[in-house]
């Protein structure tokens, strides 16, 4: 072999290394590339979830609403029963100052109001409940003492009553008397 064509050689040998090296470098870049585009898709996908779940509760109904847009939230559902048409808008008041998403249907059987909310919303309910039955508790209680208060006023006024009755029946007496001892004195 002579010396040109081992220089050949050589130059060949380095020139397919280089050849083979830039081709990996080409690719690595490729691979590079295509992660960062990934990771800009995904900040860009990402970026799309917030825009729609802002969106969402910007058109998401708070508090009070039908059982429909309700169940539109995707979340499990549970109930209680509430007894009485009257004891609707305390509930409400209590459930909307706790900030509980919360719908009210008529059972038609039974004719009982139950609240619907959501299972997360468990324990938020049962605080919202156990502040809703303490008041309906009071109002009644109140009620009953205030119609009783109205029958003691009653009593004592009949009694009042009856007692003048009696007094004026007794100054009639007496005045029936007086008369006697003067129609006495005039008789002497």
């Amino acid at each position: 072999m002579n010396n040109e064509e081992m220089g050949k050689q050589i130059f060949m040998f380095f020139f397919n290394n280089i050849k083979q090296g830039l081709q990996a470098l080409a690719n690595e870049f490729k691979k590079y590339s295509q992660e960062k585009s990934h990771e800009k898709n995904a900040l860009k996908l990402e970026e799309k979830k917030l825009e729609l779940r802002e969106s969402f509760q910007d058109n998401y109904v708070h508090g009070k609403q039908n059982v429909k847009e309700l169940m539109k939230q995707n979340q499990q559902l549970n109930s209680i029963d509430i007894s009485t048409d009257s004891s609707l808008r305390s509930f409400n008041k209590i459930a909307k100052n706790h900030g509980v998403d919360f719908a009210i249907k008529q059972n038609p059987a039974t004719k009982q109001y139950v609240a619907f909310f959501k299972a997360k919303d468990a324990d938020v309910i049962a605080s919202v409940f156990a502040e809703f039955s303490s008041k309906e508790l009071n109002k009644k209680t109140k009620k009953e003492s205030l119609i009783g208060k109205i029958n003691d006023r009653e009593k004592a006024a009949k009694k009042m009553q009856n007692e003048k009755q009696n007094q004026s029946d007794i100054s009639e007496k007496s005045m029936s008397g007086k008369e006697v001892k003067n129609a006495e004195a005039r008789e002497l």
